[in-house]
């Protein structure tokens, strides 16, 4: 029973918000299930629970291949081979995405100590708290999703429909090895399927796409906290004339620009830092992303235009719903992206209006030619840093996401007529 509680305590504490907490914890949890290798010398359970996971998967990725041979070989229909070949190159793609993600697990883990960090720093520590414990809450939704997600297509796969089994399940030649060893062989198809393959599918873009939420979220403590600038500067002002009396206007204006100066550089340091993370994760998000936008593009057609053929019923449903997973990721990934982008835009606009603010001084004209210059470089830096690009092809927004979308639905027709 006290084991018990202390696992239910566990699971608690990983659920639930933690301002000290990893915040790439549920990611790497989905890393683990989608048979990304994290650390070297893992205990022994968490060894046998990766090769179980392993042996599960080339299982079933072997029936899938032998089930396209199985089509082929007996001509049953271009529908049927649609299916087929549309499974192999899924699970093929599950498994390109987990070798590059265990390609960026480097750049990945260096990002991911930089978000735990807390870099971000506004002057408002409660604003702060508040922006990151919405990002946790955004990768726990995600988390939920995919999540919940698996456990609605396990119960599909489990119920004894014919449908579930023909498109699931082992190909019908494998009646001829006899009743038990062909129900063995259907359960295991079917165990743990969408568990193991959508966490290889989505476990890339919770981890590249979270990371980018955090770093946005950093950049929004950065953009609140050129807000305030100002704001910061008078009070600390007011607080020493009401510890030292009254100053004469030179040593007013002096310690102005010596509250300025300290304010602004650390905002442009706190920006530098989160701008070069950025640019470390950088084309390791365009390269992935450049996977996931032309497999849903070749294959999600596909993958309806099936499910139109079967008509309503639960394995056209959980066909539909798997699809729609993968239109969702796309969204969400260019969502991110623009998101982030016009973060950038926001921080090189206060930056604009903080230089509008400050009023030059003939007693302190250096001063202010190099806060100019400071300002300046934030706008630029803040310019350069907003184009993300799929592998280099065309750049990532909501418009190339829909124009994947008029692009699909240009191959269903098409492949809906030549079936």
């Amino acid at each position: 029973m006290e084991s018990f509680r202390r696992c239910c305590a566990l699971i608690r504490n990983f659920w639930k918000f933690d301002p000290n907490g990893a915040f790439l914890r549920l990611p790497y949890l989905m890393m683990a299930i989608g048979v990304v290798h994290l650390e070297e010398g893992a205990q022994r359970w968490k060894r046998w629970m990766m090769a179980t996971n392993c042996l599960l998967a080339t299982y079933q990725y072997c029936v899938s291949v032998v089930a396209v041979l199985l089509v082929l070989q007996n001509g049953k229909g271009a529908f049927a081979l649609i299916w087929s070949v549309a499974a192999v190159v899924s699970f093929t793609i599950c498994n390109v995405k987990a070798r590059v993600l265990q390609h960026y697990l480097g750049v990945i883990r260096e990002v991911g100590r930089f978000v735990d960090g807390k870099p971000g720093y506004s002057g408002d520590a409660e604003f702060d708290l508040a922006v990151r414990h919405e990002v946790f809450k955004t990768m726990r939704k995600m988390f939920a999703a995919i999540y919940g997600n698996c456990f609605c297509v396990q119960v599909i796969m489990a119920m004894p429909i014919e449908q579930i089994q023909r498109l699931f399940g082992t190909p019908e030649e494998f009646g001829e090895l006899g009743p038990v060893v062909a129900q063995l062989a259907s359960s295991a198809a079917l165990l743990l399927k969408p568990f193991i393959w959508m966490s290889r599918l989505f476990s890339g873009t919770v981890t590249f796409t979270g990371l980018l939420v955090a770093l946005n979220a950093e950049m929004k403590i950065v953009r609140h906290g050129f807000e305030g600038v100002m704001d910061r500067v008078s009070a600390a002002i007011n607080e020493d004339i009401g510890q030292g009396g009254s100053l004469n206007k030179r040593a007013e204006q002096k310690m102005f620009w010596k509250n300025l100066n300290v304010n602004v550089k650390l905002l442009v340091d706190q920006h530098i830092e989160i701008l070069r993370n950025i640019i470390l994760l950088k084309p390791a998000a365009e390269n992935f992303y450049f996977i996931i936008h032309y497999y849903s593009l070749a294959c999600v057609s596909a993958i309806i235009a099936v499910s139109l053929f079967e008509g309503f019923s639960f394995g056209s449903v959980a066909i539909a719903g798997t699809a729609c997973g993968y239109f969702a990721q796309c969204y969400w990934w260019c969502y991110v992206i623009d998101s982030y982008e016009d973060m950038s835009s926001d921080i090189a606009d206060q930056a604009y209006a903080l230089a509008m603010e400050i009023r030059p001084s003939e007693k302190f004209r250096q001063e202010y030619k190099r806060m100019m210059k400071i300002l300046m470089i934030v706008q630029i830096n803040a310019a350069r840093s907003n184009l993300f690009t799929c592998g280099g092809v065309f750049p990532i927004s909501i418009t190339a996401f829909g124009d994947l979308c008029n692009l699909t639905y240009s191959a269903i027709t098409f492949v809906s007529r030549v079936s």
